[in-house]
């Protein structure tokens, strides 16, 4: 277990943001920890401005995060998904969305694959009802006219969802902190 004396070694080592990022999130260290940063930091005479630094570069890079994970796939790409449904082709798409945190793209690519296969599937079964005696024309038409109602409700089944699972993660976020301090 590393001690005190050990930890305002290392902390004397340390930049004020990084000071400032350990004081800032509390709950991801120690309580000892936490009292040493805070010891070092008032130490160090840190100007305000510096603080309000660190601050702006928070908001700034939590406001990139969530440009990321608001940014909708382009007409094209749902497109792509919708007729494509076929895991293996977009895979590496998918696997893009969600290591840069891209949540609604993420989101919406599954949805347009899923229902390009579920509706693919109903018009299949259209066409089997009629006893294979329409143009396969007619059944890949009816495949494209279930793409109208898919993007249509493309905003309220993604967008909506994620914007709100995010504004409670904020909040709870907020409130959580409100309570810690």
């Amino acid at each position: 277990m590393i001690t005190k004396e050990e930890l305002q070694q290392k902390y004397k080592k340390l930049s004020t943001e990084k000071l400032i990022e350990i004081i800032d999130n509390k709950a991801n260290y120690t309580e000892l920890a936490v009292e040493v940063a805070v010891a070092e930091f008032d130490s160090r005479d840190v100007p305000e401005s510096e603080v309000m630094d660190y601050r702006i570069k928070q908001v700034d890079n939590l406001n990139s995060a969530l440009e990321r994970s608001f940014e909708p796939l382009g007409f094209l790409q749902k497109l792509l998904f919708f007729f494509l449904f076929i895991p293996l082709l977009h895979f590496a798409f998918k696997m893009n969305y969600r290591s840069d945190g891209a949540t609604l793209k993420l989101r919406q690519s599954n949805y347009y694959s899923l229902i390009g296969f579920i509706s693919l599937l109903l018009s299949t079964f259209i066409l089997a009802i009629f006893d294979w005696n329409i143009a396969e024309s007619t059944v890949l038409g009816i495949w494209m006219i279930f793409f109208i109602p898919a993007y249509l409700l493309d905003d309220h089944f993604n967008k909506r969802v994620i914007i709100e699972r995010t504004n409670r993660i904020l909040v709870e976020d907020y409130n959580m902190r409100d309570k810690e301090e």
